[in-house]
Parts: structure tokens; sequence; C-alpha cells
């Protein structure tokens, strides 16, 4: 099966950028110009496509549009996402593509419309990362594919691929009644996205794998094959495009491993433990702010993902962050040279960390 999408871009000369996102004989977007807000996403969503990828600025070449019909595309987002509560049964994922600058400075600022997208991506990234980035965009019709077809029925337990005794796992009241309100494909996905992909939890990413084994984010690619090989990968939803691990599966092994709790130890040791245990030489992780590795590394740092400690680190900020979450830290290392303030959105420090700042900035990296 294809998947077939549509790109809405008034500027002709970035149409490339369809072809540019689809894969050839799975996801194949074609590209539209935008016409009347209305009419046109009536069109869309009649029309059942896969996808909808949208630019965010579609009021600059208006066409045959008079100025009084210009839009952006978080307004035609609204309206489609309105006519899917009516017919949730033709639901598909809404993706946002511009620029850097447009995100950064016009779709950030514009708060009430984040929800409305499944993704958010910069046409830098996708001339970059474009393997990624297609990886992603199928996932997500994949995705939706699902979805579509549990309407009236969404079992969290089975959408995560677990089996009813893992019930356990994702045993949290925010996430039951979330689901329980959860009428649309859309709205199941963003909270799988949003609160269990996206997020630590559950759910842990590559990055905090390897910062809990103690060792090297640049081993990931060796420690994902291994957590793979023992049935520690989580298999849902959009996995193929935000592979992630289960947090309590992997707590489980590094007790068998370390013999207590791994974060306890230094990762140095770790490293060399779970060397053994992969059959692989695997560098341990270095603090990013003392660049030792007999530190306690427990995490990984939400600006550049390497591993750090909690004492060389400080916390997020972070609004209505779900019971079943880990709150995200910044190692010292990107405060003291302000790699955190070029996040795409902001990190905000939390006021309890916030005095940290400017004493962090003041001291001499250690050697």
């Amino acid at each position: 099966m294809t998947f077939r999408g549509i790109f809405v871009e008034d500027n002709d000369t970035e149409a490339v950028f369809a072809r540019q996102m689809s894969t050839k004989g799975v996801l194949e977007l074609e590209h539209e110009r935008p016409r009347p807000v209305s009419k046109h996403s009536k069109d869309i969503f009649a029309g059942r496509p896969d996808m909808l990828v949208l630019d965010f600025r579609l009021d600059i070449d208006l066409g045959e549009m008079e100025a009084s019909e210009a839009y952006k595309g978080s307004a035609m987002a609204q309206q489609i996402r309105d006519l899917a509560v009516s017919e949730p049964e033709h639901d598909f994922p809404i993706v946002l593509v511009s620029s850097e600058e447009k995100i950064r400075e016009q779709f950030v600022p514009d708060r009430t419309s984040h929800d409305l997208f499944d993704k958010v991506c910069s046409k830098e990234n996708v001339t970059n990362e474009r393997a990624l980035v297609r990886r992603e965009l199928i996932s997500l019709c994949a995705g939706y594919q699902v979805l579509r077809s549990k309407v009236g029925d969404f079992n969290v337990l089975e959408l995560a691929g677990l089996a009813a005794d893992d019930d356990y796992v994702l045993d949290y009241q925010d996430l039951r009644h979330a689901m329980q309100r959860a009428t649309t494909p859309h709205l199941v996905a963003a909270i799988f996205l949003r609160q269990l992909l996206w997020r630590s939890g559950p759910l842990i990413n590559i990055h905090d794998a390897c910062a809990r084994l103690g060792v090297s984010k640049d081993e990931g690619a060796t420690v994902s094959d291994a957590l793979r090989e023992r049935g520690l990968s989580y298999e849902g939803i959009f996995s193929d495009g935000w592979p992630r691990f289960w947090a309590h599966l992997l707590d489980d092994f590094t007790l068998g491993v370390f013999g207590g709790r791994a974060t306890g130890i230094p990762s140095e040791e770790r490293a060399a433990n779970v060397s053994k245990a992969f059959g692989n030489e695997l560098a341990p992780a270095k603090s990013p702010w003392t660049g030792k590795t007999d530190e306690l590394i427990a995490f990984a740092c939400s600006c550049c993902r390497r591993g750090t400690e909690m004492r060389h680190s400080v916390g997020v900020f972070e609004m209505d962050l779900p019971s079943y979450s880990t709150r995200r830290r910044i190692c010292w290392r990107c405060i003291h040279d302000d790699s955190y303030l070029a996040a795409v959105p902001p990190f905000t420090i939390d006021e309890a960390d916030r005095s940290l700042i400017e004493d962090v900035k003041k001291l001499q990296i250690p050697e």
C-alpha cells in the first residue's frame, strides 16, 4: 500500500519539498496551492488523504485569492481537526513544515496552534535529515491507519503493544482519563506522541538508555541492537518513527547486570559490566562538565543528549507534567555555553534552579 498525502504551500519554488518528503512506493505527497480555506479544507478532508503537510505562512503569495481570504496553516489545520471530530474514521496526521525562522519567530509564540499538529519540522531539517523525516512521516501515516480502525475502542495497552497482564505499566489515572476522553485518532496520537514517546517516563529514548547503562551516547547504535535482541524495545504505534525502550524492562535488566540501582554506580564501572553482558567494548559516559567517567551519570541532558549527573544539571520547568513523566534536566555545560537558548521551543529553567544559571556561567569548566 502507498500512503498518499498533500503538501499545501503558496510558494511554487518550495513545492520541491513535497518530493523531498516523499518515499517512492511508500508515501507520496502532492503539492497544492492554497485556496479559500473553508472550501479547500473540506475538499482535502473529502479526498481522504493519509497525511496533510502545511507551510505555516500561506498568506504571502495569494495567487488568485483576495487579500481578505489570506490565512495561515494553523487556520486550515483547525478546520480539518473540526471536521475529524464529526468523522473520526477519516482522521489523518497534520504536519507543519516551514523555515526555522518562521517556526521560531511566528509559530512558537502562537501557542494556540501547537496542539493542531502531530509534528513540526523545519525545511532545513527536511533537507539535512531527510531519511529521519521520511521515516517519521511514514510512521505517522501507519499509526493513524491503525487508529482509524480502532475508533470507538481505543485500548491503550493494545496500541502500546502490551499484553493484558502488563496493565500495571501504564496504570496512571491521568493517562486513563485522557484516553477515555479521546474520541478521535488525532487526540489519541497526541497522547502517545506528546506524553509517552516525546517524554521520558514509561518509555525512554536511546540517549537516556545509554545514560542509565553508563555508556557514551556514541554507543547508541550498538546499545539499541542489544536492547532489541533482549526484547526491551517498544513495539506500539509510531515506534518505527520514534524508537523507544520500556524503562521498567531496562531497570530489570540493569538490576541483573549491576546487582543494584544502576545510577548509584560510577559510569565507568557500569560500562565495564555492560560491555561484558553485550559482548562489545563500550565507552563509558563522561560527565559533560567534569569530563570524568567516575561520575554518577543518571540521565541524558535534554539539550546535548549526553549522559549527565544530577549534581551538575538544572531542572526544566514544565507545566502540566504527567504524573508518569520525568522532568527534563540540562547539564551545566549547556548552561555555561548558552546552548540551551537555541532550542525550539526554548527551554525554561525551573525557578528552584534559576539562581544557579549565573553562578554556573561564572565557573571555569574543569579540564
